[in-house]
């Protein structure tokens, strides 16, 4: 017999097994009511998986899918959801958040701006301040919005299922990182040269290249991120004793804003219409401009190809090694030692043009 996931014995099987575990279950009509707090929640299989509700709209998302065909499992999750269900609009909440911040380093304090909502406020060594909070009224799936005393906005973010402090302080972390560094980045660039990135990360990306960026080709970001850290107060892995769980942790952090920033800020989405400018413009080559900043980029390329012999060398003489790691603090010095040795090679043996 087929398995039928809205069936009467379904729902029966993981009441009791609700029960077994504590909790004060029933079969309504149509659902299963569980007692959360004094008030009946009902957990059904409307969508793809099994969700609860309550009677103000808010939601508690199991992530289990509706054909899982054992009771217990199904009841265990839900059993889970409910203990790490919460509000996150709450001063307590958000004061946790807060304290998370400050754990990763971050100058944060909590507070309110009115209208019932409650805020998390982080500070830069620059006296910006941004501010994110909770403008949904329920937990579930919470868009933090972020604007700075400059008027900037940051792009909404959702916060995980379950109201883990600890995980949006990270992403809060992460998000801010990413924007920061973006924003250093884009100061420092041309628009030619922004939109050149963008659209050779986009190219990557569809090389299925997730590991390389752009913005290497035209900037030492490394020295970027490094200073959207300091902007924040925040050390990096140079800062803390080799492979230690502090330098790790900092390596981490400094991954996940990089990747953030890449796929929100710095790759480009594919737009047709440029696509066909470009074509057409290949038709016609002496009828386009000559790319001011070319100097600039042919210059990383080559650093970036020196390097990649440069290693390639090594990893010869070396067979043995499990892995080509080398830890963003060194990184940097070398990229910086690698970026000056070069422009004083080309400013003392090339000769351009005026």
């Amino acid at each position: 017999m087929q398995f039928d996931p809205h069936s009467p014995e379904h729902y029966r099987a993981v009441v009791d097994a609700l029960k077994a575990l504590g909790h004060t279950a029933t079969v309504e009509h149509g659902f299963i009511g569980v007692e959360i707090d004094g008030e009946m929640w009902a957990f059904g299989t409307a969508n793809e998986t099994w969700d609860g509700n309550d009677d103000s709209g808010n939601v508690i998302a199991t992530g289990t899918s509706i054909q899982e065909t054992n009771a217990s499992e199904v009841a265990q999750a839900i059993s889970e959801a409910i203990q790490e269900h919460g509000d996150t609009n709450t001063p307590e909440f958000i004061a946790k958040v807060s304290d998370e911040l400050k754990a990763l380093g971050f100058e944060s304090e909590s507070g309110s701006t009115g209208g019932g909502f409650y805020n998390v406020f982080v500070d830069t060594t620059d006296n910006r301040k941004f501010c994110m909070g909770n403008m949904c009224d329920t937990a579930w799936g919470a868009s933090y919005d972020q604007n700075d005393d400059f008027g900037d906005n940051l792009e909404d973010f959702t916060v995980p299922d379950l109201p883990n402090a600890k995980k949006v302080a990270r992403l809060i972390g992460v998000e801010l990182l990413a924007y920061e560094f973006q924003r250093l980045l884009r100061d420092d660039l041309s628009e030619r040269e922004w939109e050149e990135m963008r659209e050779r990360n986009r190219e990557y990306q569809a090389e299925g290249n997730m590991l390389c960026c752009a913005s290497q080709d035209v900037r030492d970001a490394n020295m970027t991120m490094q200073q959207a850290f300091q902007n924040f107060g925040l050390k990096t892995s140079i800062d803390y004793e080799t492979d230690s769980p502090e330098q790790l942790a900092s390596v981490a952090l400094w991954n996940e804003a990089w990747d953030r920033a890449k796929a929100l800020y710095l790759t480009a989405e594919r737009d047709p219409n440029r696509e066909i400018a470009e074509a057409e413009a290949a038709k016609h080559p002496e009828a386009s401009s000559a790319y001011q900043d070319g100097d600039t980029i042919h210059m990383q390329e080559t650093i970036r190809n020196a390097q990649d012999a440069f290693w390639e060398v090594v990893a010869k003489a070396y067979p043995t090694a499990k892995s080509g790691d080398l830890s963003p603090g060194m990184s940097l010095t070398f990229d910086r030692a690698a970026t000056d040795a070069v422009t004083e090679w080309i400013d003392n043996n090339v000769q351009t043009s005026n």
